[in-house]
């Protein structure tokens, strides 16, 4: 278990130094630190929740780059049962993933590939199932930029699913609840790492952070903050784009301290997810 603890904080480092890492469209230089440390501790603490002292797992290593090619996890009751999951290296502007799931009892296998160019910021993924029934399947699927408008229109008609489910005696709070609860959840965290990327940026070329009231000012983001998307100032449930000085559900977090006229030496940041935690970040 501490061998796997290890190999998170190696990971974390090894993975944030890349050229491949770095060119990811959401990392920031500045942050490339905090999120090594949050890298760390998430695996860390994932060791903790899923591995008991007894799991077992297999690695394969790349010979030639030193990096893992593939990890085994067995089903608990079978070691012929098991769930493969790694990467291909191809250098540092291709990402080729892959998982694989092979059932004994079955006699099934379900594989997924997925080719990412950081070059051209596209992607090409193969599904593939074989068995022993009647039919095997595979699903392909691309993925790139996509630059001109999209128009959505509803059918004339229509009916929501909400209702299709009431007419069936399901109450679509409860069925859907708990997806929407971590959807929002997961709103609310890009959210909050989104308004983290831009007062860092902004503190790395200004040397301060903005007050409450600038950040909620419209025009001084427009002239301060351009790449921010005003919708990451609005929480998921509520109506109104600007933060609070503390989360309360329905509006984010901003406490800057230590401010003058001129700026803040520092913040915290928060949201109240859906569970009642307060997600956090603070000045680097």
């Amino acid at each position: 278990k501490q061998h796997a603890k290890d190999y998170c904080k190696a990971l974390a480092e090894n993975v944030t130094a890349t050229k491949a890492y770095k060119k990811l469209f959401w990392v920031e230089e500045a942050n490339i630190a905090k999120d090594k440390a949050s890298f760390t501790k998430e695996c860390q603490n994932s060791v903790d929740d899923d591995i008991t002292s007894k799991d077992t797992f297999d690695v394969w290593i790349d010979k030639k780059y030193k990096l893992i090619h593939k990890v085994r996890v067995y089903e608990e009751n079978s070691t012929k049962s098991y769930t493969d999951f790694g990467q291909t290296y191809k250098g540092d502007d291709e990402l080729s993933l892959f998982m694989k799931f092979h059932d004994a009892d079955s006699k099934s296998d379900a594989n997924l590939t997925v080719e990412t160019s950081l070059k051209t910021d596209t992607s090409k993924g193969v599904f593939t199932y074989t068995g022993s029934g009647d039919y095997d399947a595979k699903v392909t699927f691309t993925a790139k930029p996509y630059t001109g408008e999209i128009t959505v229109t509803k059918p004339e008609g229509a009916i929501s699913i909400a209702e299709v489910l009431q007419k069936f005696g399901v109450e679509p709070t409860e069925f859907f609840g708990g997806a929407q609860s971590q959807a929002k959840d997961a709103e609310r965290k890009t959210d909050i790492n989104a308004l983290r990327s831009q007062l860092e940026a902004y503190y790395a070329e200004n040397g301060m952070y903005p007050t409450l009231a600038q950040i909620n000012s419209a025009s001084w983001r427009a002239a301060n903050m351009k790449s921010l998307d005003p919708e990451a100032l609005k929480d998921p449930d509520g109506t109104v784009g600007s933060l609070a000085i503390q989360s309360n559900g329905t509006q984010y977090g901003y406490d800057p301290y230590t401010c003058n006229a001129g700026g803040c030496a520092g913040y915290t940041l928060a949201a109240k997810l859906s569970t009642g935690e307060i997600y956090t970040h603070t000045n680097l």
